[in-house]
């Protein structure tokens, strides 16, 4: 164990660095880097055994970007993981075919809505035993969603860590047949690399109906991974890749030369990937579909993969699948999650929209399966890194009548756990919105962005699914447009309103409704967007969103409904 220390902290010393970071208003990226590399080297010492592992962060909001690499990838060879050093990924393969299918989608060669069966002839996997759930009501998107019902078996075809047995996946169907699918489609949610292995085997067979199913997926996933930046990635294990494969050991810190992932399911699990373009990777998820001005997606089925189709489908509290994303809650918003365990390789992807932050880290042992607290730790600490001009909007509190919506209505933006409606104006035909820091009536440029400061920060306007939304720097998920519609409230509606109930002591047991000098109405600084002109709807209301409020009176006077306990006007 001395051995592998002493080898551990010599690599840490000498690690392999590619990375660019741009300075930019509030950040200085020597201390970032400084952040970065305590983390890491803080957890190879903790975990003796870890002989290398790769890095990428990308953190839009302040323009910082890195790639990095620890350790030996060939430790008797004194050979270093660099950011060009590929791992093995696991499950975040399945993350690059289900990004297949919407493309196969946006080339109208299928659709997600589409039954899986109407692509396999006979497939023998047989209906659920205990609530006859069957295959042939599966779609594209439920083998995506792991909302299937389809077990999570796993099939023939394992290989060593420089050759794989293609011929496994092609015999798929074969393998599947005898099968018994868990349970009905959308009863439940459990994670399914056969359901994923499926839908590569499907989407193969679509794009290249000429070829075996492995040659089929390895070409088509080929030509999407150079698309987004990640031409050094594959399936499949070819002859140039092997020099920049990582060994891998076992929890002791051993070398072996397997990996414990079956070739048989290789949609779900065998992609190699490096630091370098897994950076790339990051990029274009943070950028909704974009890599370096391309967009292989259109906005709507880019953020199809994270959005939840069926809210009551979950895994967990807050915890939802997107099309094979993990997405739940956190304290800073919602986060995307892919994990990757081949046995001997672990690895994550960590991504936050609204900090604009996304994280990405592989080690070649089995002794990092706990690489996701390291991957949360290094997000704790930079999410915490607010910039003085990020700081401005978490503060904001600026609010005034429009007519940009019906007449007598409000409009505002609703940003994260704090209300901060924006000025809208229209005149002459043209959309104005105010600059919340200088209060400069802003118009849109030719491309409809409003510039806000020197540092190129700018802000648009989009109309989604029925509802409107402000974008900042392209960004659509943090501010959500909500139409307030104070004015048509009751005039009664409005004063003080307490509670002598034990449980309301964290509201200090007063309510107060009053209008701020846009006219907007506030419940104790919270914002009410109208429901009827005795009841509303309170913006902000923890992690949940909001709650509805409604006036009424009985025998002891008119009260505030809120939160299950009744609020008397004062």
């Amino acid at each position: 164990m001395k051995k592998i220390f002493a080898f551990v902290m010599a690599a840490i010393i000498t690690a392999q660095m590619i990375f660019t970071a741009v300075p930019v208003y509030g950040i200085n990226s020597t201390e970032y880097m400084t952040y970065l590399n305590g983390k890491v080297n803080d957890y190879l010492k903790e975990n003796e055994s870890i002989p290398g592992l790769a890095m990428s962060v990308v953190d839009l909001r302040n323009g910082f970007s890195v790639s990095k690499g620890y350790g030996y990838r060939d430790r008797d060879k004194n050979q270093s993981v660099t950011g060009g050093t590929l791992f093995q990924t696991g499950e975040i393969s399945g993350s690059i075919t289900a990004l297949a299918a919407l493309v196969l989608q946006k080339e109208e060669k299928i659709k997600l809505g589409d039954k899986a069966s109407d692509y396999f002839a006979d497939l023998g996997l047989k209906s659920s035993p205990i609530d006859g759930g069957s295959f042939d009501d599966v779609t594209i998107r439920q083998l995506m969603e792991h909302a299937s019902g389809i077990p999570d078996e796993y099939l023939p075809g394992y290989y060593s860590f420089d050759k794989m047995d293609l011929e496994a996946f092609n015999n798929l169907t074969a393998n599947v047949t005898g099968s018994f699918m868990n349970y009905e489609p959308y009863k439940n949610v459990s994670r399914s690399n056969l359901a994923i292995s499926l839908l590569g085997y499907l989407l193969a067979s679509v794009k290249y109906p000429d070829q075996k199913a492995a040659d089929g997926f390895i070409e088509l996933t080929n030509e999407i991974l150079e698309k987004i930046g990640m031409e050094n990635s594959s399936f499949n294990i070819t002859s140039d890749m092997k020099e920049k494969l990582s060994y891998t050991f076992d929890s002791q810190g051993e070398p072996t030369d397997k990996l414990a992932v079956a070739s048989g399911m290789m949609p779900a699990l065998s992609m190699w990937s490096s630091s370098d373009d897994m950076k790339n990777y990051l990029m274009f998820i943070l950028n909704e579909g974009r890599f370096e001005n391309e967009r292989l997606l259109n906005f709507t089925d880019f953020d199809s993969m994270f959005r939840i189709d069926k809210d009551s489908i979950f895994d967990g509290e807050d915890r939802y699948y997107g099309l094979s994303w993990f997405v739940y809650t956190s304290p800073y918003g919602k986060m995307y999650r892919q994990l990757g365990d081949t046995g001997f390789h672990n690895s994550v992807i960590l991504v936050n929209p609204e900090q604009r932050i996304g994280i990405f880290l592989a080690c070649n042992s089995s002794a990092g399966s706990n690489i996701l607290t390291l991957a949360q730790n290094i997000f704790e600490g930079l999410a915490d890194r607010k910039t003085t001009y990020d700081e401005w909007w978490d503060q904001a509190h600026i609010s005034v009548a429009n007519d940009y919506d019906e007449p007598g209505d409000y409009t505002g933006w609703y940003y994260g756990d704090t209300d901060a409606p924006i000025q809208v104006s229209l005149s002459g035909g043209i959309l104005y919105i105010t600059d919340p820091v200088t209060g400069k009536l802003l118009a849109p440029d030719d491309n409809n962005r409003y510039v806000v400061d020197e540092y190129g920060n700018w802000y648009s306007i989009k109309f989604y699914e029925d509802q409107y939304y402000l974008l900042k720097n392209g960004y659509p998920s943090a501010m959500k447009m909500i139409r307030l519609k104070s004015s048509k409230f009751a005039d009664g509606f409005y004063g003080s309103w307490k509670s002598s109930s034990e449980s309301m002591k964290y509201l200090g047991r007063t309510l107060t409704i009053e209008k701020d000098t846009g006219g907007l109405a506030m419940m104790n600084g919270r914002y009410l967007n109208f429901l009827s002109e005795n009841s509303a709807y309170v913006y902000g209301f923890g992690r949940q969103g909001g709650i509805n409020i409604t006036r009424g009176a009985d025998e002891t006077g008119e009260y505030i409904l809120y939160c299950g306990e009744r609020f008397y006007k004062q």
